[in-house]
């Protein structure tokens, strides 16, 4: 069993080197709080399963900037939704953003956890919703033309489709690849337990 600080159990034991580091690069914008959230799949026939659930268990509940929910997606694989709770309020209140997700079935009165609870209904029914990209912190024009609700020419993929003006989008995803950027050059010379001790100060 690895240790760590203060000879303190390291959460980091159950899973390879790799995967943790990917993770912590994954997860880095959500912990910071400049991307709202991020949905994890993890395939029921991958290599030691139980230990990357428990892995990602672990951290939502040792670090208080970050929730989450283990959805039973299909017989084949579990979405982990992790999401920061400030980030995440900060979009979903937002008066274009309600009236977008009433056309998607939510409630016009807005409460995070009916809204939460809305979008696992749809995950575990093994349907990952367009509306999602909203959730994810894309702006509403690119889920929009995703959707074909608006009609925006395609003008770039980066992690996500980006439809007209990309100035916007450009900046979200200039400041998401900073703090991955960030978060790897930590991992190189510092164990994933270090790097997300760091990244929860």
């Amino acid at each position: 069993m690895r240790t760590c600080i203060n000879n303190k159990e390291c959460i980091f034991n159950n899973v390879c080197s790799d995967y943790e580091k990917r993770l912590l690069k994954t997860i880095s914008p959500v912990i910071k709080g400049i991307k709202p959230a991020e949905i994890i799949s993890i395939p029921k026939n991958e290599d030691n399963m139980k230990g990357k659930l428990k892995l990602l268990i672990s951290l939502i509940n040792r670090c208080d900037k970050i929730k989450g929910k283990v959805i039973n997606y299909s017989t084949k694989s579990y979405k982990v939704f992790i999401y920061n709770e400030i980030s995440l309020e900060k979009i979903l209140l937002r008066k274009n953003i309600v009236n977008f997700l009433a056309m998607c079935g939510y409630s016009t009165n807005y409460l995070l956890n009916d809204y939460l609870n809305g979008l696992y209904t749809k995950i575990s029914k093994g349907q990952i919703p367009d509306e999602i990209g909203i959730f994810l912190g894309y702006p509403l024009k690119d889920v929009m033309g995703f959707m074909g609700v608006v009609n925006l020419p395609l003008t770039k993929v980066n992690y996500w489709r980006i439809y007209g003006d990309a100035n916007i989008s450009d900046k979200l995803f200039d400041n998401i690849q900073k703090v991955k950027q960030h978060t790897e050059r930590l991992l190189i010379h510092k164990t994933p337990q270090q790097v997300f001790e760091l990244l929860i100060c």
